[in-house]
């Protein structure tokens, strides 16, 4: 697989350790994937606290 893909947390698992969703984006689709990834953090109220690896 050669597209972009990004995790976000998404909650807390029973033991306390975070769980989170990771997206998978179209080959050659790295800036509106992350575009709309943005977004999905954003609407979670992760905006300030997700980081680009």
């Amino acid at each position: 697989m050669l597209g972009p893909c990004a995790t976000l947390p998404s909650a807390t698992g029973p033991g306390g350790l975070p769980v989170g969703v990771q997206f998978v984006g179209p080959r050659n689709g790295d800036a509106a994937f992350l575009a709309d990834v943005a977004v999905i953090a954003e609407r979670l109220g992760l905006g300030a606290g997700v980081l680009p690896v």
